[in-house]
């Protein structure tokens, strides 16, 4: 295989661009499958992290059952080596306030209009030995005395508290994916690298002029992991407290603990935000811990949330249903049906039109089936004595 025979996506790839876009799971899958057989020949020298579409074919599989059918993956991935002048800077300040750039800017502009305005004014006097030092000792005197006194009183009473920093940021997205997952959960994992480099700058008038300016410089690397999920009201009808209790902000992986976490609430949606940072001295990056990550949609996921809601939340066994079996229920489960409340509400093109959208994975039933034996299976939910509850 050569490099024309590959896909424009995995040619871009190639070429260390980011590529960004909206794909069926199956067809990323499949980008990602040519792309490993492509960097695995010992022949072919690629600007590929092998190791990050290990990762991410890995995140698919897991991803896969629970992927709302017909969904697409919103992407944004760089699989490239890093090249920090790709990516923009952004400068950040502690100090200059307004009042302290007023003072420092206005009053060297003041002072030197006035020394402009003393030479011309003695400009026919030059010939006089007294008009002569006042111009070439007086003025230059005057000048750095006062931009002294300026610099001080600047300091002293507008400068700010803490030391002067200037920090330089360049931000290296590595995977961004963006999804919404059967239960109508709203995925998002954001992956990326950040270079940090701060310089800390001592007062130079603070306690007594003419101190000497102290920099202190830092360089700083991390990768950063952002996972964010946001659960439907109306599947997990919980309280902003109970929400609460059930995520925890003490959640750790393999005895280390994640570094932030964070709640959100909504009128439609309660949403969990983990951050995951490593840390790093230096310009290299920390490495990406995928199993951690993975680790961590697990764990800290919507399986969580359905694990801990036996009380609040339970789906109807759809199984009790005579005429449907296990596999049955999976397909129904993949399609947002969960109760029997909501089989019950289903149509005929309906559940044709969503069945069929789960190919081409390959089922024993296929859609057709499921439309002619829904009004079969409805009868049956109306013979159970105790249906499931209102739709959640």
């Amino acid at each position: 295989m050569h490099k024309k025979d590959l896909s424009p996506t995995n040619q871009e790839l190639l070429d260390g661009k980011i590529i960004e876009g909206e794909f069926i799971p199956e067809a990323l899958t499949k980008e990602l499958i040519q792309m490993q057989d492509y960097a695995a020949k010992p022949s072919t020298k690629v600007n590929i992290q092998g190791s990050l579409i290990d990762f991410l074919l890995k995140l698919l599989l897991v991803l896969e059952e629970d992927i709302k059918p017909g969904s697409q993956l919103k992407v944004k991935l760089h699989l490239g080596r890093v090249k920090l002048g790709d990516f923009p800077l952004k400068v950040y300040k502690n100090y200059e306030r307004l009042t302290y750039r007023f003072i420092i800017r206005g009053g060297w502009l003041f002072n030197l209009a006035l020394a402009i305005f003393i030479i011309i004014s003695y400009s026919n006097s030059l010939g006089k030995p007294f008009v002569q030092f006042l111009l070439y000792v007086g003025v230059p005197f005057y000048l750095f005395v006062g931009h002294l006194i300026l610099m001080f009183v600047a300091e002293r009473y507008f400068g700010e508290i803490d030391p002067k920093i200037k920090t330089h940021t360049r931000q290296v997205p590595r995977i961004m994916l963006q999804t919404q997952l059967a239960d109508a959960t709203q995925f998002e994992l954001h992956i990326s690298h950040w270079f940090i480099h701060k310089k800390a700058i001592g007062y130079r008038f603070h306690k007594t002029p003419l101190h000497s300016t102290r920099t202190k410089r830092k360089r700083k690397a991390k990768t950063v992991t952002t996972l964010k999920l946001a659960f439907a009201k109306k599947v997990y009808p919980l309280s902003e407290e109970k929400f609460a209790q059930k995520f925890k902000s003490n959640l750790q992986i393999d005895s280390v603990k994640v570094a932030k976490m964070k709640l959100k609430t909504g009128e439609k949606r309660n949403a969990v935000i983990y951050q995951d940072i490593h840390n790093k001295d230096g310009v290299t990056t920390p490495n990406i811990d995928f199993d951690r990550v993975l680790k961590l949609i697990s764990i800290g996921g919507h399986r969580r949330l359905q694990q801990l809601l036996p009380e609040e939340y339970l789906w109807d066994d759809l199984t009790r249903i005579e005429g449907i079996d296990g596999e049955i229920a999976t397909i129904f489960n993949r399609i947002g049906v969960f109760t029997f409340q909501q089989l019950m509400r289903l149509d005929g093109n309906e559940v044709d039109n969503k069945v069929d959208a789960l190919r081409p994975r390959s089922y024993k039933y296929n859609h057709r089936y499921f439309y002619d034996h829904l009004d079969e299976w409805q009868a049956k939910v109306l013979s159970i004595s105790q249906p499931g509850r209102d739709d959640h």
